[in-house]
């Protein structure tokens, strides 16, 4: 089994993409391990000098949890064989994908169709009835090709094309950076982890903290945020011509 952490190293780094469930993973090993969330690891891109926002970001003193899911830096420190070489010798790095490309790429623009809703204020409001009333307000005014992001402002999201041509670009690029990120986990030798795997099994997690006595707990007090949508088909909260993109490209079977 994988581990998690090495508490030989300056701390974990978990290597990842948008929407998998790595922020998850991250709240799990830091409050097991009671040790520093360092959140996202995402580049000043108004600087000219990438390393030194880089290192200043990773110079914690004690065991620390940094998630790096922005694309930008995965192509980066791919492409810096120094880098590679510092954080393979300081770090112990994991990668975590998720299996399910759709909800990937759907999921951002159905949870902001949920923020203007006004359910995400509270879980006390994620109530059958209130949830039920969501997916039929969605069904009824279904997300245009628009909607479907990566997660970051790319130069194909910030363009005012809202034509098929922009969705078809925002799929390529979402594949390219998965291969990127699974050729620098190679690089590193980690085995992915499956946002799958422990996305609803509580257990699953339990098992690589060995020592920590209230593991179990600390796991499932992580779990609280997950919304229930009536269908776990995100595509049918989509216009139709994004799913028969989504068809053309491999991504979502019949």
């Amino acid at each position: 089994m994988k581990k998690l952490y090495d508490k030989n190293k300056k701390g974990t780094i978990i290597l990842s993409h948008y929407r998998s469930g790595g922020t998850q993973l991250k709240l799990v090993i830091t409050r097991c391990l009671n040790a520093n969330d360092m959140g996202e690891l995402d580049f000043d891109l108004e600087t000219t000098d990438l390393k030194k926002d880089f290192y200043s970001k990773l110079s914690e003193d004690s065991y620390s949890v940094t998630l790096i899911n922005n694309p930008i830096v995965i192509s980066w420190i791919n492409n810096n064989k120094d880098v590679l070489k510092y954080l393979e010798k300081n770090f112990h790095i994991v990668g975590v994908k998720r299996k399910d490309k759709v909800k990937c790429l759907l999921s951002l623009g159905l949870w902001e169709r949920l923020i203007a809703s006004g359910l995400f204020e509270s879980y006390d409001l994620w109530t059958k009835e209130n949830m039920e009333n969501f997916h039929k307000s969605v069904t009824e005014d279904l997300l245009p090709p628009k909607e479907v992001g990566l997660g970051y402002k790319s130069i194909v999201e910030s363009s005012d094309d809202t034509h098929h041509s922009q969705l078809h670009q925002v799929v390529k690029i979402y594949l390219d950076e998965l291969s990127v990120l699974e050729e620098l986990c190679n690089r590193f030798e980690v085995d992915m982890i499956h946002y799958e795997d422990y996305e609803f099994n509580k257990e699953f997690l339990v098992d690589y903290f060995p020592n920590i006595c209230d593991a179990k707990t600390t796991i499932e007090d992580t779990y609280l945020g997950k919304i229930p949508y009536v269908s776990s088909d995100y595509s049918v909260y989509y216009e139709d011509s994004v799913r028969k993109i989504l068809k053309s490209w491999g991504v979502l079977n019949d």
